[in-house]
């Protein structure tokens, strides 16, 4: 098994972090005081602005201005406040653009993803580590796999992005566009069969692609950006992100899905790598089909309040 064994003394320089905010304010306060224990070099804060037709949603969006305005911490602050509502996935790819324009390799989250010390020490040692790798196209720190938690090894090579608190390189931001839809001229189960993944993953990664427009996000775009340029995501073994989001004022993940819901599992080996796994892991195959057989059980039991969700993201899809 390839490894790395790492065992010099820890390079842990504060990186920069960007937050992507919109209109949740107490949770954009917990994030952010997390962010303020950490001290990055530089804060960007990357806010979009209220939709014009949604009662009550700017004022919420200027209670989340006023959380960074009042602020007093010893690092610089980076305001890209949006002047007309841009949506997720305009908003994310500015941010990434103007991320990659101002740094070399940075820290991503997001206003509900709610990080402990450990993510930001695993970040800063693998994005320095793995610079040099081209293989390592981001790192992640949600582990959602409970298959991974017992192996030796800090981390692992794993072809399964995970995008609630992560990392990556300027290189990597490069050609990235979540508008663009390059799936229609190539063949995207021959990418994903490459990266590992299974009958029933890519069947469900295809058809959300095929949906993206109507989904109106960004992370399967850029999963899809890396892995068919051959790039993977360095993990954790354990868990370093709690998303606390989940709930009806969310776009997305308005279902509380019990797989996608993790304790944080805190780091073993402080200040050190130790080993890492540069060969995916074959645990990381099987996240998939016991997160699939939590979620369909869990449906079953809440089968009316899963309907709602449906018939109001249809409604959305047609309005």
């Amino acid at each position: 098994m390839n490894q790395f064994d790492i065992n010099k003394p820890s390079r842990l320089e504060k990186l920069p972090v960007a937050i992507f905010c919109f209109k949740r304010p107490e949770l954009t306060r917990e994030v952010f005081k997390a962010i303020c224990d950490y001290k990055p070099s530089t804060l960007h804060v990357f806010l979009d602005a209220a939709r014009p037709d949604v009662i009550g949603e700017s004022d919420l969006v200027e209670e989340v201005k006023e959380i960074f305005r009042n602020s007093e911490n010893a690092f610089p602050m980076v305001y890209h406040f949006a002047n007309e509502n841009l949506g997720i996935q305009n908003s994310f790819h500015e941010g990434l653009l103007a991320m990659s324009k101002a740094h070399e390799k940075f820290i991503v989250l997001e206003d509900d993803c709610l990080p402990n010390a450990d993510f930001f020490d695993f970040m800063s040692e693998c994005l320095h580590f793995f610079d040099s790798h081209p293989e390592v196209g981001m790192v992640q720190g949600l582990n959602l796999n409970s298959f991974t938690r017992n192996l030796k090894s800090r981390g692992y090579l794993s072809s399964r992005m995970k995008i609630w608190g992560w990392g990556t390189w300027r290189e990597n931001v490069a050609g990235f566009d979540p508008s663009a839809k390059p799936w229609l001229t190539e063949d995207p189960d021959r990418i994903l069969r490459r990266a590992g993944w299974n009958y029933l993953e890519r069947k469900r990664f295809i058809g959300a692609l095929k949906s993206i427009d109507s989904l109106g996000t960004w992370d399967y775009q850029w999963v899809y950006h890396l892995l068919r340029q051959g790039k993977y995501s360095m993990s954790p073994t354990g868990n370093f992100i709690v998303n606390l989001g989940f709930g009806e004022d969310s776009i997305h993940t308005v279902i509380p899905w019990p797989s996608a819901r993790r304790d944080i599992l805190p780091d073993r080996k402080s200040h050190s790598l130790g080993s890492i796994q540069t060969r995916i892991h074959w645990f990381d195959g099987l996240e998939f089909h016991l997160r699939t057989t939590i979620d369909v059980i869990y449906a079953m039991s809440h089968f009316s309040k899963v309907v709602r969700h449906i018939r109001k993201q249809s409604k959305k899809v047609e309005g």
